[in-house]
Order: structure tokens, then C-alpha cells, then sequence
């Protein structure tokens, strides 16, 4: 009795273990994607292209992974082509970027660097509609980086040419006026260059991410 009963509770712990390393296995996938995830924000949202090789290497450790995982095949095949899907988006836009915003970077940590200043001197104009068509336009700019339209991007383009014309009839000093005119010169040209590469990319193409994204992240949960 007492060594069937031992049997039982070896039996008991090894499938335990089991479980354990298979939980182990899913929640080091999740944070894995979950990196690969934030390194592709960085990649097509802030011109950081230096981490392009490390999103590819992510890509590749998880697909491993992946097939290590005792799942399905089925599952494993809906896992690896969602993953390849993912991938293969990111990596036609993040040529594209290269390609047609080389400066992306210096122009996103140019806007975000001058931004408290920028702020600053239009509040300090006092003019409720200025400001209000500025929270507008950068409402604009966020939604589109994060799901682009042709709306949006001639939305953009009407708000930004009023502003830029309010600012230059209110006859501000030299110095305040040339200040704002160049930041929202930057502030278009970080614009602009995602527009055209996004369209080369292809718009619905893009639009997939974040809903593929979350799809892939639900599936690892749930393994």
C-alpha cells in the first residue's frame, strides 16, 4: 500500500513539474512578444531602426519557441502563420521607413524635445481657438500613426495650414514666431514622412497590426 501510494504521489509531482514548465514556457513567450511588441512601436512610430535586427531575432525565438510548445499542430501552424503575418508587415513598413523617412528619428525626438516650449508659447498667446486646433492636430497625428487613413492625413493638412496661418497674423516678435513656424515645420515633416511610407506599405496592411497583435498575445494566454 505504502509504495503504490508513493507511486501515486511521484506520479502526481512529475505531472505537476510538467505543467509548471509548460506555464514557464508560455508566460517567457508572452514577455517575449510582449518586447517585440514595444521594439515594433519604436521601429515604425519613432524611426528607430537600430532595433529592426532585434525584432527580427524576437520574431525568430518565439516561432521557435512555438514549436517546442506541447500544443497542437494545429495550433502551432495558427500560431507560426499569425506570427509570419505580424512580421511580414512590420518588416514592409520598416523598409519603406528607411527608405522614405531616413530622418524620422530626428524629426519624432526634435518634436518631443521642443514640446514643453512649444506649449508654453502658445499658451502664453492666449488664444483659445490656437490652442484648441493644436490639441486637435496632434490628436490627428496619434491616431493616424496608429491606424492611418486618407481622412486623417488631409484632416492634418487643413488644421496645420490654419494654424501656421493664425500664427503668422498675429504679428508676434521675430523670435516667438520663427520658434513655432519651425517646430510645426518638424512637427509636418514627421507627419508627412509616415504618411508616404505607410501608403507604400499599404494602410489595411497596417491596420491588421494591432488587432493581430492582440490576437497573437490572447492565443499565448491561452496555452
Amino acid at each position: 500500500m505504502k509504495i503504490l501510494l508513493s507511486i501515486l504521489t511521484l506520479s502526481l509531482l512529475l505531472n505537476a513539474s510538467m505543467f509548471t514548465k509548460e506555464e514557464n514556457k508560455s508566460g517567457v513567450l508572452i514577455e517575449e512578444f510582449r518586447q517585440n511588441v514595444n521594439d515594433t512601436n519604436s521601429i515604425i512610430w519613432r524611426g528607430e531602426y537600430e532595433k529592426i535586427p532585434s525584432h527580427k531575432a524576437g520574431i525568430s525565438s518565439i516561432a521557435k519557441k512555438i514549436q517546442n510548445l506541447k500544443i497542437t499542430e494545429e495550433k502551432k501552424q495558427e500560431l507560426t502563420v499569425n506570427l509570419q503575418n505580424y512580421a511580414a508587415i512590420i518588416d514592409a513598413v520598416s523598409k519603406n521607413l528607411q527608405q522614405e523617412a531616413p530622418k524620422l528619428k530626428n524629426h519624432y525626438e526634435n518634436s518631443i524635445a521642443k514640446l514643453d516650449a512649444f506649449n508654453k508659447k502658445m499658451s502664453s498667446i492666449g488664444l483659445y481657438a490656437l490652442i484648441s486646433r493644436w490639441r486637435e492636430l496632434s490628436s490627428i497625428k496619434n491616431s493616424f500613426v496608429k491606424k492611418p487613413n486618407p481622412a486623417l492625413e488631409k484632416k492634418f493638412d487643413n488644421i496645420h495650414n490654419e494654424i501656421v496661418v493664425t500664427i503668422t497674423e498675429l504679428y508676434l516678435d521675430d523670435e516667438a514666431e520663427s520658434f513655432l513656424l519651425d517646430y510645426l515645420e518638424n512637427y509636418k515633416l514627421y507627419f508627412k514622412e509616415i504618411t508616404v511610407a505607410y501608403a507604400k506599405a499599404n494602410y489595411d496592411k497596417i491596420n491588421e497590426l494591432k488587432p493581430l497583435s492582440y490576437k497573437i498575445k490572447a492565443e499565448l494566454e491561452l496555452l
